[in-house]
């Protein structure tokens, strides 16, 4: 049987000086509402042709990934066992 996230999603935007910088922050939680514990979180260029941040979820489902420069990207999260989201 497949599982897929259920995948809670929130930013937080910060801006420092005259460069915009944002953080990006989440929670992950499987289909049956528990928190996904050291699911892998990683930011691509929109083109998906490179790896901007990564970071991985912690006990409690949650992540952030820091000073982000304002812009469009892809999000993917995976974890063994679970399709990609």
């Amino acid at each position: 049987m497949t599982r897929y996230f259920i995948f809670l999603f929130s930013f937080f935007v910060y801006q420092f000086s005259v460069s915009q910088e944002l953080n990006i922050s989440g929670l992950i939680k499987d289909e049956t509402g528990l928190p996904v514990e050291y699911a892998n979180i990683i930011l691509f260029s929109e083109d998906e042709s490179e790896i901007i941040k990564g970071a991985s979820s912690d006990f409690e489902g949650e992540f952030i990934l820091k000073k982000i420069n304002a812009g469009n990207y892809k999000i993917r999260i995976s974890f063994i066992g679970y399709q990609p989201y």
